[in-house]
């Protein structure tokens, strides 16, 4: 006889967790529960608000999958235009640690949200990483010009692309300053 557990998290919302519980004996389901779970913001004051915008609801997946495989308390809201993005950072809270923002929107694209973000003065100092499948110089040049705090071309393999998500996190916002050195990610293999 085998026993198995399996336990499904996702993070939907602010401090609320749905978990599902499925066990299993001899692969046949016998008990299965769901409920959710509220944390009060004590538990969560160390964990950080991620912000991403993106059109692609396939980038928006990967990102949220490697978002849950990095070992660090996250709390991860996506939206899917620039539009979306500017009412939730307008309207908080929550208020993001950081923003992931793709370049390549209809509408509002990452540049004119780039754009907004940092001429305000509310939230001209929210560390904003593009994160976007362009990388020409134009595109880097501009988003360091308009104040994009780190550029990151998207990976192809999802080990990589979680590498860098994870290199992005791991930037201490209040120390880095964006030099040319240092703006674009750089993959080490």
């Amino acid at each position: 006889m085998n026993i198995w557990f399996y336990f499904f998290k996702r993070l939907s919302g602010a401090y609320l967790y749905s978990i599902q519980l499925l066990v299993c004996i001899d692969e046949i389901p016998i008990i299965c529960c769901m409920f959710d779970l509220h944390l009060s913001q004590n538990i969560m004051k160390d964990s950080i608000t991620i912000f991403y915008a993106d059109d692609d609801h396939d980038d928006i997946e990967l990102f949220t999958e490697a978002i849950d495989l990095i070992d660090r308390p996250t709390v991860l809201y996506t939206h899917d235009n620039g539009e979306n993005l500017l009412k939730a950072v307008n309207n908080p809270p929550p208020t993001p640690h950081i923003i992931f923002l793709d370049l390549n929107m209809p509408g509002k694209n990452g540049f004119d949200v780039l754009k907004e973000l940092k001429t305000s003065k509310d939230h001209s100092n929210i560390p904003v990483v593009v994160f976007s499948t362009s990388s020409d110089n134009t595109s880097i040049s501009k988003s360091m010009a308009l104040g994009a705090n780190f550029f990151v071309t998207k990976m192809g393999a999802f080990k990589d692309f979680k590498k860098s998500i994870e290199f992005a996190l791991s930037i201490n916002w209040s120390n880095f300053k964006p030099a040319n050195d240092n703006f674009v990610y750089r993959n080490v293999v």
